[in-house]
């Protein structure tokens, strides 16, 4: 089953960024919201090409609020 992005999806995932303190290890905000692999990166990229979250370095990659 494919899982979409939506709104709701992406208010989601900045709400939980937010409250990890605006920055987050990607292997722990994927865990933190309970998603699988492809719809935490499908959300991910979007927000990233939306330009509403950056990206960080780290083992697993990270993410944080602009």
């Amino acid at each position: 089953m494919r899982e979409f992005v939506t709104r709701k999806r992406m208010t989601t995932f900045l709400r939980t960024l937010k409250d990890e303190g605006g920055s987050c290890g990607n292997g722990r905000l994927r865990d933190r919201l309970g998603w699988s692999e492809d719809l935490y990166w499908n959300v991910r990229e979007r927000l990233v090409d939306e330009e509403r979250i950056g990206v960080g370095r780290g083992r697993g990659g990270s993410v944080h609020m602009i």
